[in-house]
């Protein structure tokens, strides 16, 4: 999160290029990770391994001179609007800082990886997507067990359900706990036919923490009222 001031143009430069530099040792680490694995995964030679390298610095930079931008017109856009400045005074504003949820699917990173390994659908990737939704989906479980107390039929019936829905794209710009919110998908009268009463009203308990935007993403609204969730992630 950075936090500007709306007319305080110098102070909020300061705090972008500061959210900046600690970003960009977040995207360079990301893009060693990644270099590496694949390097070692493959095998690639040095040069390819290189190539990879080279793709994640202009990822970097690209990236967080586009955040930069957009930051810097949202605090304008905040700055110009007369009714929203008057109503905010000098307090601060709390913008995104940025982040590299997306570096795999940025276009450059995936034409560099697709230079250096033609095929890639290659099992070593395919092997790392499939750990992804496993984690995901395990997480789900975990959740909904913890919550609603699930028998071993309720389990294996709710497993297919969430695996079917690929929880971790749901979740690619947004915290882990909003992979829960994937079941917004399922039919409520088929999900109603697996819980039990007291079960389903929990569900909309837990539903109720959410506000969703399309199928694929949501945000958290409030805390849930049941009477144990304190340790609610």
């Amino acid at each position: 999160m950075v936090t500007v001031t709306p007319n305080a143009d110098e102070e909020n430069e300061k705090q972008l290029q500061n959210a900046c530099r600690q970003a960009r040792k977040r995207y360079f680490n990301t893009a060693a990770v990644q270099t590496e694995y694949l390097s070692t995964c493959l095998q690639l030679p040095k040069e390819q391994a290189h190539y990879l390298e080279v793709a994640g610095k202009g990822v970097t930079v690209r990236s967080l001179n586009s955040w930069k931008k957009q930051t810097r017109a949202t605090i304008k856009q905040f700055a110009e609007n007369q009714q929203f400045a008057a109503g905010l005074g000098n307090q601060q504003i709390g913008l995104s800082a940025p982040g590299t949820s997306s570096f795999e699917q940025d276009r450059l990173w995936k034409s560099a990886v697709k230079k250096v390994c033609p095929d890639s659908e290659t099992d070593i990737l395919r092997q790392h997507d499939t750990r992804i939704l496993q984690g995901a989906t395990a997480f789900v479980m975990a959740t909904l067990d913890r919550d609603l107390h699930l028998d071993e039929d309720q389990i294996e019936i709710l497993a297919k359900f969430v695996e079917a829905t690929k929880p971790h794209e749901v979740s690619l710009h947004q915290v882990h706990v909003l992979e829960i919110a994937i079941l917004a998908r399922i039919d409520e009268d088929e999900l109603n036919n697996v819980l039990h009463l007291p079960q389903q009203e929990c569900w909309n308990l837990i539903r109720s923490s959410f506000r969703f935007h399309g199928k694929n993403s949501a945000t958290i609204t409030t805390q849930r009222c049941a009477p144990d969730v304190d340790s609610f992630p």
